[in-house]
Order: C-alpha cells, then sequence, then structure tokens
C-alpha cells in the first residue's frame, strides 16, 4: 500500500515536471519570449508601398530653362501674411515623366528685391527641390542645398505648400500635364476641395 502511494506521487511529479518542461519549451519558442518583440509595429504591405516607390523611382536629368522674361510671368497669390510677391515664369513650366513639375519661380520682396530659382516639386511625395538661383544677367548658378525638402504648411515659404495645393498638385495628385499646369496658373489656382 505504502508502495503503490510513492508510485502515484511520483506518477504526479513526472506528470507536473513534463508539462512544465512542455510549456516551457512551447514559451521559449514563441516570438512573444523574444525581448522587445511587443515593441515592432505591425506592418501591412500598405506600409512599404511609399518606400518601394521611392527606391524605384529616377529623377530626369534637369536642364535649366531660359531666364524668365517679364511678360511671361503670371502672379500666384500666397497668403495676406506675406508683403512678397511670386511668380511663375509660364514658359519654364514642365511635367516631367519622372512626376515632378519643374518651373521657375520669381519672388519680389516688399523692398523690391527680385530673387529667381529654378525648383521641381514631386507630388507624390509632397517634396520640393531647389536647383538654381538665377542671376540678373540670366544666368544660373546650382545651388548648394539642393535636397528634396518636405512642403510645410506654414507662414514662412508658404509658397511651395499654395503651389503644392491650389497648382501642380490639387487633392494630392499631380497635374495631368503642362497644359492643366498652365491653365491652373492663369485662372489664379484651383481652391481646395471642401470637406463637410
Amino acid at each position: 500500500m505504502h508502495h503503490h502511494y510513492g508510485a502515484s506521487r511520483l506518477w504526479r511529479f513526472c506528470a507536473c515536471l513534463a508539462l512544465g518542461l512542455h510549456g516551457l519549451s512551447a514559451n521559449a519558442n514563441s516570438l512573444e519570449s523574444v525581448p522587445g518583440w511587443n515593441d515592432v509595429p505591425n506592418f501591412t504591405n500598405k506600409d512599404f508601398e511609399g518606400d518601394y516607390d521611392a527606391r524605384d523611382w529616377k529623377e530626369l536629368a534637369t536642364q535649366l530653362p531660359p531666364a524668365p522674361k517679364q511678360e511671361n510671368l503670371t502672379p500666384v497669390y500666397v497668403s495676406a501674411s506675406t508683403d512678397n510677391k511670386f511668380f511663375v515664369d509660364l514658359p519654364s513650366v514642365s511635367v516631367g515623366s519622372d512626376g515632378v513639375v519643374r518651373y521657375s519661380l520669381v519672388t519680389i520682396s516688399a523692398k523690391g528685391v527680385r530673387n529667381v530659382s529654378y525648383e521641381g516639386m514631386r507630388c507624390a511625395t509632397k517634396e520640393v527641390r531647389l536647383y538654381a538661383f538665377g542671376h540678373s544677367d540670366g544666368s544660373w548658378a546650382k545651388a548648394k542645398a539642393n535636397q528634396w525638402q518636405r512642403i510645410y504648411e506654414k507662414t514662412a515659404n508658404r509658397q511651395h505648400a499654395e503651389l503644392y495645393q491650389a497648382y501642380f498638385c490639387p487633392d494630392a495628385a499631380i497635374v495631368s500635364g503642362r497644359a492643366e499646369a498652365l491653365s491652373l496658373l492663369r485662372k489664379g489656382g484651383r481652391p481646395p476641395t471642401e470637406t463637410y
């Protein structure tokens, strides 16, 4: 009888040990036991679409246009909060197969100082790039800081946000071509889509 009790205790001990080891090995093989696993966000294919496009995207070689002429400038209204006046040189506007709208921008300060820049805008990523500055003699100087920069809705340099929203990337999509870009520039842009 005593022997039977001992065997029963031994069996229960072995069963508990086996269950414990099984649970331990199952837990060790579980990803939840890896430190920091739960900190990794759950990515979907959609999260990688932008990066994939960015990796595959190649920018076309940029050719600088002729210097802007006064008669070809069309005004771009930016905001009542700036004293600067902005103009786009219509002949310089192009829509590339790389998804970049390129244009010459003329900025005239309240004191009458005139600045000319040749820029590119990429609607897909809401970025702008400065290619060159124009000199008064009509020549161009390559911009040193010419990386793609994110366009933000802010008071300083708000001209890029306005060009993005109303002229070159309405509803965050690139214009269908040069004709649409020129049409929007001539009629003063497209008002943002109202949402209720």
